[in-house]
């Protein structure tokens, strides 16, 4: 059988994981409350189960198997002094393997 979806993160502050209908919506399907496009057949924010946080960032593809969804967490936990803070993206791969800034967290979605 072939695939039904699309999964794919929206590059949002506090990116979400969004499910896409593949290829034709249903015709009986309601489109989300919160999603902005009937196509949208799911959106989660990914949170690494904080409800605080208000910003996360994976380089990463969405990891798919079965009816999971797997995002890693990239955003540095600190910042180094000499770095502007919009950069801080671009160095990961520099100073993520750094304890002092490495980011922590993956996110499993059902």
């Amino acid at each position: 059988m072939e695939d039904q979806f699309v999964v794919i993160t929206d590059g949002e502050n506090l990116m979400n994981v969004v499910l896409f209908w593949r290829n034709d919506v249903p015709t009986d399907w309601k489109q989300l409350k919160d999603a902005p496009d009937r196509r949208i057949a799911g959106m989660l924010p990914a949170d690494m189960g904080d409800s605080e946080l208000v910003a996360l960032q994976s380089e990463q593809s969405v990891i798919v198997m079965g009816y999971g969804a797997l995002v890693v967490n990239n955003t540095l936990r600190n910042i180094p002094w000499y770095l502007p803070e919009r950069a801080s993206s671009l160095m990961i791969s520099l100073v993520g393997s750094n304890p002092e800034y490495q980011p922590y967290g993956v996110q499993k979605f059902f």
